[in-house]
């Protein structure tokens, strides 16, 4: 590519004044600047035409992880240049080879950085220059750069193009050198996580088994089978998105709490119900009967908040079926409304985001120090994705370097009920989103889909769920009696202490 042939002093688009010009080993130059309205920062990469029209669309994204970008400007002809914001701080390209950042480090750096990527994805854009310059893990403190709001890190940043035969470039775009695309960005994330993991970059040619990882120095059976997932020498079987590595990610950081996250021998077992079960019972016969109480969700939400209610949860005996509760507010006390309200519920609320704050409503205190990407939540009507959603963003929300929190260890224990944990947050959140449905469910047996919207509603209204939990049971045994465990992404049936689980998060709702 030619280089856009700046020099020292010139202002792009009336605002970007060029103060510096670095080669790089790709032979692309990279600008250093100052934006003349904002004083702030930035740095210019060179892009062609048809890499911009992939990128481009970044510039809309906002993410608390991803380093904003200013502009797409055109340089020359048929060349652009992706103006970025200026963070410095240690990436992960500092850290010296052969130097892993340990797993539970690594793991939830990669979360992080997976879910900026997924919203540049969701925008419809590809990053397409990721490499170890790109992720910043400590960022430079400076008031005058970094937002109130931003974590301090890691941060996805940009960086100029990787050498063609760069081990974070697909063997298929290294050969070709094809334009950026989400499938590349997939691989660069898991050849990433690679690096944080044993300290050097993986073959460029990928891996063809858990055993190459393991002579590697991945040591964990389970990061290994999905870095191989990531970077199988195979193309055909190596994944191409990022959906189910933040799922795995997450799943693996609650199995591998600090503490065990699972129920004790006393926990509670669901009875086992037989091969054949009679007919679904009706919407009516399932549903609660109590007077649905007048207090709006909205002001119910914003009370549990304001009030800083204790959130403290048992979860080794089971709660008993009792309605909800909720005492009349009385004239002079103040409504609270989302947008008033931290997520954290401290004095200085590192976000405004009301949906974090209203989902944050349905969790035990302390959930989440930032606001997780939660954009998804009133669009996704399949509970089996808005379940690994929900267990992601509680993962990425939750405060950096702190033991697991009570969220996660609650959410771990749930099994089957996190559907369920779903389908409250949904309908607290989201009362006019379209309703949860399951397409894959059996005729022959009650339905799951109308058991979750039915406890979804009830616990939203203040009734009695357990009618509703019950049905939703049935659903789930029938199921897997039927062999169709698969279809929900589960094999077993419901362990102990999965139901107990559920009902301890409820129970936080009925906190005075």
């Amino acid at each position: 590519m030619p280089s856009a042939g700046l020099q020292t002093g010139e202002v792009l688009a009336w605002r970007y004044r060029v103060d510096e010009i670095r080669s790089t080993d790709a032979a692309h130059p990279v600008y250093f600047g100052t934006d003349e309205q904002t004083q702030k920062r930035f740095f210019a990469v060179s892009l062609s035409a048809k890499e911009a029209a992939v990128m481009g669309p970044i510039q809309h994204v906002s993410h608390p992880h991803l380093v904003p970008v200013l502009d797409l400007v055109e340089s020359g002809e048929g060349e652009f240049l992706l103006v970025v914001e200026d963070f410095g701080g240690q990436t992960l390209e500092s850290i010296p080879a052969g130097k892993s950042m340990g797993e539970r480090e690594a793991v939830r750096a990669l979360l992080r950085v997976g879910e900026a990527l997924g919203a540049v994805h969701r925008a419809g854009a590809a990053h397409g220059l990721l490499s170890p310059a790109c992720v910043i893990l400590k960022p430079t403190p400076d008031a005058k750069s970094t937002p109130s709001e931003r974590e301090p890190g890691p941060l996805v940043t940009f960086s100029a193009a990787p050498v063609e035969r760069s081990p974070y470039r697909s063997p298929q775009r290294s050969a070709s050198g094809g334009l950026p695309s989400q499938a590349d960005d997939s691989w660069a994330a898991h050849a990433l996580f690679y690096r944080m993991l044993t300290g050097n970059a993986p073959p460029g040619s990928g891996f063809a088994s858990k055993q190459e990882l393991f002579a590697s120095g991945v040591t964990d059976s389970a990061l290994a089978s999905a870095l191989l997932d990531g970077l199988h020498r195979d193309a055909v079987r190596r994944r191409v998105d990022l959906r189910a590595l933040r799922r795995e990610l997450a799943q693996w950081l609650v199995d591998n709490a600090d503490e065990p996250l699972l129920a004790g021998a006393h926990s509670t077992v669901p009875p086992p119900l037989p091969a054949t079960l009679p007919a679904p019972a009706s919407r009516a016969q399932a549903a609660p009967t109590k007077k649905r109480s007048k207090i709006p969700l909205l002001a119910f939400a914003g009370i549990v908040l304001g009030l800083g209610a204790a959130w403290v949860v048992s979860v080794t005996r089971p709660a008993p079926a009792r309605p909800v509760v909720i005492q009349p507010v009385g004239p002079s006390r103040k409504q609270i409304h989302l947008e008033e309200v931290g997520v954290t519920g401290q004095k200085q609320p590192l976000t405004g985001d009301k949906m974090a704050s209203c989902v944050a409503g349905h969790l035990p205190k302390g959930a989440f120090a930032t606001a997780p990407d939660l954009g998804w939540l009133c669009n996704e009507t399949d509970p089996r994705n808005g379940r690994d959603k929900l267990m992601v963003a509680i993962i990425t929300g939750a405060p950096k370097g702190a033991p697991a929190t009570h969220a996660m260890k609650l959410f771990s224990r749930m099994g089957w009920y996190q559907m369920c944990a779903f389908a409250v947050v949904r309908a607290g959140c989201c009362p006019e989103a379209s309703p949860i449905s399951l397409p894959d469910e059996s005729p022959e047996c009650p339905s799951m889909a109308q058991g979750l919207r039915d406890v979804g509603h009830a616990v939203a209204a203040g009734q009695d769920y357990e009618g509703p939990l019950k049905f939703y049971t049935q659903g789930v045994h029938c199921e897997l009696n039927l062999g169709r465990g698969k279809k929900f992404r589960r094999y077993d049936h419901p362990a102990g202490g999965e139901d107990t689980a559920f009902r301890s998060l409820i129970a936080a709702l009925q906190q005075p």
